[in-house]
């Protein structure tokens, strides 16, 4: 069966491949230079490549949805990295990652105003990972609609003071790396957070079957980590349903209310794809994340080289 797919996606490949060949000769006649035509060539290229890839990869998605539609988990198919694919030219890379087991920021806000629960969370997924807590709330005032700050958070007159002065957005983040705006978030808080965290459309939940150690722990604060590495089963979590999740920790006197609880799921509709496509001994990073739901699947995002 893998090795059916994988087929498939070699020859989605080659045919794309052929056909930015093709554009690449339309673009080297009339370039006054052949090294700047052969760089923007491969540049073309690569990115008609990546195309492919996301194709395939949202058909695998596709597929999935119908044939298992109830749950999704690390231990399915499209989960974890995809074999290295040669071609004449090059190789392809890439690993598929479920981003519905990550923290989505936009969550912290509904209709502009700051979700307690969703900052509660935050707060102590910050200390899990050994960050200030008290970002938490900057992040917060970050994306809610008011200019006024949370206790501890911070609005315009506190980044107007920035060099370079700026103002916090009041709206959802479009992409996580707008995270770097936010005052006190360094690179190295950024890097440490990645993995961590997602920024995706509204009535996004999180997977808890896919979540990491420390954001199950991050969901309620009677979760310590005996009790996480029970729910995570090494990575391999698959709760058939949340209420077969919710079962798990009722011993414990663990409960949700009903709005955290919807918050919650044991399904995925966000995946990251990220690809290595070396060509002519040129690496060149693609990102993609695609959306699956009952409408279709459909690309949202997408990079190459710049990714974020």
């Amino acid at each position: 069966m893998k090795r059916q797919r994988g087929m498939a996606l070699a020859l989605a490949l080659l045919v794309l491949a052929i056909a930015s060949i093709l554009a690449y000769a339309l673009i080297d006649q009339g370039a006054a230079s052949r090294a700047t035509a052969a760089a923007y060539g491969r540049q073309l290229q690569a990115a008609e490549i990546a195309r492919g890839l996301e194709a395939w990869v949202g058909e695998q998605l596709r597929r999935d949805l119908v044939e298992r539609a109830a749950v999704d988990s690390r231990n399915e198919e499209w989960a974890g990295a995809l074999p290295p694919l040669p071609f004449e030219r090059g190789t392809v890379t890439g690993r598929i990652t479920d981003l519905d087991g990550r923290f989505d920021l936009n969550a912290l806000v509904k209709d502009g105003a700051v979700v307690d629960f969703q900052l509660r969370r935050l707060e102590r997924l910050l200390t899990q990972l050994d960050l200030p807590a008290t970002l938490a709330p900057v992040i917060a005032d970050y994306l809610d609609a008011d200019g006024l700050p949370l206790s501890g958070g911070a609005e315009d007159a506190d980044y107007l003071g920035l060099d370079p002065p700026r103002r916090p957005a009041n709206r959802p983040l479009s992409h996580l790396g707008e995270l770097l705006y936010v005052r006190g978030i360094t690179p190295a808080i950024y890097a440490k957070l990645l993995p961590q965290l997602t920024a995706l459309p509204p009535g996004s939940a999180l997977n808890v079957n896919t979540a990491s150690l420390e954001l199950l722990m991050a969901l309620h604060p009677q979760i310590d980590l005996p009790l996480a590495r029970q729910l995570y089963q090494e990575g391999r979590a698959q709760h058939a349903t949340l209420g077969q999740f919710l079962e798990a920790l009722a011993p414990k006197g663990i409960a949700f209310t009903a709005a955290e609880q919807q918050s919650l799921s044991v399904q995925s509709q966000h995946f990251e794809l990220r690809a290595t496509i070396v060509l002519d001994g040129v690496p060149h990073a693609a990102r993609a994340v695609i959306q699956r739901n009952i409408e279709g699947v459909r690309v949202i995002e997408r990079g190459l080289n710049g990714a974020r």
